[in-house]
């Protein structure tokens, strides 16, 4: 799946970072296998030199 990311400044209305990549989605089941819903997830980080960039390291809280 492909995804963009374009991050603007408030200030100036100004492109700060412009970045695209292609997502390979995962499957979840946040219910248990047996139930509903099925959710696909990616994730990335936006990272402000180098744009998308993966996740690894990052601590969620």
């Amino acid at each position: 799946m492909p995804v963009r990311l374009t991050v603007t400044s408030a200030k100036s209305g100004d492109t700060v970072v412009e970045d695209s990549t292609r997502a390979a989605l995962k499957e979840q089941h946040p219910n248990g296998a047996s139930c509903s819903p099925t959710a696909w997830t990616a994730t990335f980080r936006a990272h402000p030199d180098k744009g998308l960039i993966s996740p690894e390291g990052m601590k969620l809280r």
